[in-house]
């Protein structure tokens, strides 16, 4: 189990090279919610791959839901997740995520 700490989703973070901003999406998978942070990048993002791009993204699966924005003792809204492990699910999610975002950059 990990605790995930929320950060607002509208607040653009500048980076080297451009800003990007963090959205979540919570996602079904084998009936369980499972939690998406999805980072939306713009700029010149030469960096990243040397082409130049305006735009990119990564899908980072955070786990699956266990208890969701709790507040904690320093009023950060706080998830509780469970992390996935197992090789043979990550393919399968990896799958939904590719089909969805039409992105293969996945990572656990």
């Amino acid at each position: 189990m990990i605790e995930y700490i929320h950060i607002p989703e509208d607040e653009e973070i500048e980076g080297g090279g451009g800003a990007y901003q963090i959205r979540e999406d919570i996602l079904q998978h084998n009936g369980r919610a499972l939690l998406c942070v999805r980072s939306e990048a713009h700029g010149n993002l030469s960096f990243c791959c040397g082409c130049g791009c305006t735009a990119a993204g990564t899908v980072f699966v955070k786990g699956h839901v266990l208890d969701w924005k709790a507040e904690n003792e320093k009023g950060e809204l706080v998830s509780r997740l469970e992390t996935i492990g197992d090789p043979t699910e990550q393919e399968r999610i990896r799958r939904l995520i590719e089909a969805r975002y039409g992105t293969s950059n996945v990572q656990f």
